[in-house]
């Protein structure tokens, strides 16, 4: 008498989600022996972050249109999907078992560029001043909103994708030229839709500091439906609050981007580069990014070529082999241009040599 009215062979399962094949099974019991008109009541021993909701639908569509479902928490208190609200942070915490992970529906993550950054991805890219982190930045959020190569098909955007760039640092007329010369490189062939941009001088009082809370929050309202990759450009002036060389105060920012990373969506993170030509800051910045890569000055650069630099990746959880080998570009009025490493390394040395440098000296220049 104290169980809910209408209710028939209530079953336990772990977790719903987790192993399909179980549940499937008991559905497939229960649904022979209920009517329309009956009631079934779930028993779910982890119910984490699940949305009343959400569960409902997916029971009804197991069982039929006329049938409702109620999770029960414990023994004693049954929830009305009326008053349900997930819990921020849940009491437990979701195990699997080896046959359940498995067992687990887990969809792959697609690439959104292949092969330096999945989908829910997270990356750096970062360099001296003046070598072209913006050029390289801009030009992959582009590629990305299109669906087109980089770096004559080294870097490849497998489809198009929405893009949210935030700029903390270039005058929004500058911008525009970069964002300009970019469309007349390519006849104008662009997805217009798929690029979205933050400028600072677009807001009255500059874009909010994103090393706290409440500045996170004013940007996610700015993450719209479908945005797949969200490039911060750069660390240093878009997180203004505590140290770089502070561990500690990354753990606000750190924690912003694994949730990110959670729901889909990469980040590429553009940063300086110090003095000794290392990322600038502490370097718990890298613990969970899944690539790392330094544009590093080249020796080798004549004046009409432009910016030139070699692309190298210290990080690459993802790739390997000849995938991770560096290469070098420079800009053009056509766009980058990719040249021959090996050979470029050869001219460089004999450069170097000439000048007098020594053995050790040029291994570090290489």
């Amino acid at each position: 008498s104290k169980k809910p009215p209408l209710m028939l062979g209530d079953f336990m399962v772990d977790n719903p989600f987790c192993n399909p094949t179980r549940l499937e099974a008991k559905l497939s019991i229960t649904k022979a022996m209920l009517k329309p008109s009956l009631k079934v009541a779930v028993k779910v021993r982890h119910l984490q972050k699940l949305v009343q909701d959400n569960f409902n639908k997916y029971m009804i569509n197991q069982l039929n249109n006329n049938t409702m479902t109620q999770v029960i928490e414990d023994e004693n208190k049954t929830t009305s999907s009326n008053n349900f609200k997930s819990p921020e942070v849940s009491d437990s915490l979701m195990v699997m078992n080896y046959q359940e992970l498995l067992d687990a529906d887990i969809k792959p993550r697609e690439y959104i560029v292949y092969p330096i950054l999945q989908e829910g991805g997270l990356a750096m890219l970062y360099a001296k001043r003046g070598v072209g982190k913006t050029f390289v930045s801009l030009e992959l959020a582009l590629a990305v909103a299109n669906g087109i190569d980089m770096f004559e098909g080294k870097w490849k955007a497998v489809k198009p994708m929405k893009v949210l760039y935030i700029d903390g640092e270039m005058q929004l007329d500058k911008m525009r030229d970069r964002i300009k010369a970019i469309g007349e490189r390519t006849n104008g062939m662009f997805l217009r839709e798929n690029f979205h941009l933050i400028n600072q001088e677009m807001q009255e009082n500059g874009i909010p500091d994103l090393s706290t809370k409440e500045g996170q929050e004013k940007i996610e309202k700015c993450i719209t439906e479908g945005t797949k990759l969200v490039i911060l450009d750069n660390l240093s002036s878009l997180c203004r609050s505590g140290r770089e060389n502070e561990s500690e105060s990354w753990v606000v920012i750190q924690d912003w981007l694994l949730s990110l990373r959670r729901r889909g969506i990469a980040v590429l993170i553009v940063h300086h580069a110090g003095k000794n030509g290392d990322q600038r800051g502490n370097s718990k910045k890298e613990d969970n990014l899944d690539t790392v890569i330094n544009l590093k000055e080249t020796t080798n650069t004549k004046k009409q070529e432009g910016t030139k630099f070699i692309v190298s990746y210290e990080k690459s959880r993802h790739f390997y082999g000849d995938e991770t080998e560096s290469f070098e570009v420079y800009l053009t009025e056509n766009g980058f241009v990719v040249e021959d490493s090996e050979f470029e390394v050869f001219q460089t040395l004999l450069e170097l040599k000439k000048q007098g440098y020594s053995q050790r000296e040029m291994a570090k220049e290489i």
